[in-house]
């Protein structure tokens, strides 16, 4: 049985314009999607607190189901009982969609830490996939890739922006962890494995701290922010990317709710 790869379904089109295709990603056509923003709860999104946006990531329809990828075949792969290999360009419960990165695409001007004083963050692979899948990262700030498998494996990144590294390196079993560092924002970059061909998994670089990856319930927030209006922009590997725009008051805070809509 051959190991099955993500499901690609074509889908997004954005509210407004979509900006910089070189960084979303192009959608293609065939479905449709909506955002929308509202104070308070009027949205469907969670209470926001005065000087917060406070959102949800939703999708309408029927999404294709996870199928199980077979790595039993691949030695040294593993198989952890509690975290199944799935294919994980869908992961939708209870209409909410997990692996979004949301961002603010007019942050507040606020000092910027130094790239050396943020720590790593970590994206391992665990039963030969990429965990987590999705992973947000400040420019400069170290992603550090380890083996936790019994097997090879081959990290290779694919940005668009020069400034980040295209790195295509084996990865031995148990070897050291391997340290990359983007310094242009890009959202997302991929990283695959060539010798495990179902192995994904999307870096979102940001030049701020407002950005957020979405769980499985669909939820991302910021606080600290001054009274303005803000653009917030979602961005799916599969439905592409969606504008909306969030007014936070002297009095108020803002509830987002962003829709994702299968076109059947």
């Amino acid at each position: 049985m051959q190991p099955l790869r993500p499901l690609s379904l074509a889908l997004a089109v954005c509210l407004a314009a979509c900006g910089d295709d070189s960084q979303s990603g192009r959608p293609e056509s065939g479905a449709t999607a909506a955002a929308s923003a509202s104070v308070g709860t009027e949205s469907g999104a969670l209470p926001a607190p005065r000087g917060s946006i406070e959102g949800l990531i939703v999708f309408e329809g029927t999404p294709p189901a996870r199928l199980p990828i077979n790595t039993a075949a691949e030695g040294g792969c593993g198989l952890d009982p509690n975290e199944p290999a799935l294919t994980e360009a869908w992961v939708v419960e209870g209409g909410r969609l997990a692996n979004v990165f949301v961002w603010l695409g007019n942050p507040p001007p606020e000092p910027q830490p130094a790239p050396e004083t943020l720590s790593p963050l970590q994206l391992r692979q665990r039963g030969c996939l990429y965990r987590p899948h999705a992973i947000g990262v400040r420019a400069g700030q170290t992603l550090r890739i380890s083996n936790e498998d019994r097997a090879r494996h081959n990290v290779r990144t694919m940005p668009r922006r020069d400034q980040n590294p295209s790195i295509n390196q084996t990865q031995a079993e148990a070897g050291p962890a391997l340290d990359v560092v983007f310094k242009e924002p890009e959202v997302a970059v991929a990283i695959v494995c060539d010798l495990h061909p179902w192995m994904k998994a999307w870096v979102g670089v940001f030049e701020h701290r407002f950005f957020h990856v979405t769980e499985a319930d669909g939820h991302f927030g910021w606080s600290g922010l001054p009274p303005g209006e803000y653009e917030v922009n979602a961005w799916h590997e599969v439905l592409g990317r969606l504008k909306a725009s969030a007014v936070v008051t002297e009095e108020n805070g803002a509830s987002v709710r962003i829709t994702f809509r299968r076109k059947d």
